[in-house]
C-alpha cells in the first residue's frame, strides 16, 4: 500500500479521490482480513500435522521390515504373548 512507502494517509486519500475516513476503514478491514488469514494458516498447519500423524501410523517403514507401525506392534504383541 502507498502508506507503507512513506506517504501520509491524507495524500493517499487525495490521490485516490476518497475520504481519509474511508481509507482508514479499508486499512482496518485489511488488518482484520490478515488476522483471519493468519488464523486459517494456523488451522491448516494443525490439520496437516494431524494428517501426517495419521499417515505415519499406516505408512510402511524400512526400519520395521516394510510394515506399518500398527502392523509391527500387532505382530510384536502376538510374538511376545506366544512366548509366555
Amino acid at each position: 500500500m502507498m502508506i507503507r512507502h512513506g506517504q501520509s494517509v491524507r495524500s493517499v486519500a487525495q490521490a485516490l479521490g476518497i475520504s481519509e475516513s474511508l481509507l482508514h476503514h479499508w486499512r482496518c478491514a485489511a488488518r482484520a482480513d490478515q488476522s483471519d488469514a493468519e488464523l486459517e494458516v494456523e488451522q491448516l498447519r494443525q490439520r496437516l500435522k494431524q494428517v501426517e500423524m495419521e499417515r505415519d501410523r499406516i505408512r510402511r517403514h524400512s526400519s520395521l521390515g516394510y510394515v506399518s507401525p500398527e502392523a509391527f506392534e500387532r505382530d510384536y504383541v502376538q510374538r511376545t504373548e506366544s512366548r509366555r
